[in-house]
């Protein structure tokens, strides 16, 4: 970004009023490089589809490490219907972008930007991420966990996710 503004061909004024939003940016993309990183990172992945998967997890619902119960938990690869190891495996080409502590499963996108730009179609183009279907498609699987048989039941599960 800061190499987009101090650009010495263009206006450092209008390039910052460019990437804070204030003027539309026409035809340069002041996040052209950060996005070029990006794609490179994702590039090298073995399984980009399990991946998104597990990124769509923890950069749609960031938050939802949620109540629903006394016992028992239930862990982020059950949640995502993943196998024990997935979500190693999905973040282990991702360390410059992503943190994951596998003993504790905490995961942490690094960089907010990653998150805007993976949400971002125009951007992140083969690698975007839906966070509203995402966010849609979580409910409902967190629905599941809570309904019971005849309906809404009584005890709640742990999630753990974060």
């Amino acid at each position: 970004m800061v190499r987009f503004v101090e650009s010495h061909c263009h206006r450092p004024a209008a390039r910052l009023d460019v990437t804070l939003g204030i003027a539309p940016p026409g035809t340069i993309n002041p996040f052209a490089e950060l996005d070029g990183l990006y794609k490179q990172i994702l590039s090298s992945v073995d399984d980009i589809q399990l991946t998104l998967r597990v990124l769509s997890f923890y950069t749609s619902v960031p938050s939802l490490v949620g109540y629903f119960g006394p016992k028992p938990s239930i862990s982020a690869e059950l949640f995502l219907l993943l196998e024990e190891g997935d979500i190693d495996i999905a973040l282990t080409h991702l360390s410059s972008i992503v943190s994951y502590d596998e003993s504790s499963s905490m995961v942490e996108i690094l960089h907010a930007s990653f998150v805007d730009f993976l949400s971002d179609k125009r951007r992140s183009n083969e690698f975007y991420i839906d966070m509203a279907s995402t966010r849609t498609e979580f409910a409902c699987r967190t629905l599941q966990y809570v309904k019971g048989p005849d309906g809404i039941a009584g005890t709640v599960l742990t999630l753990i996710i974060s």
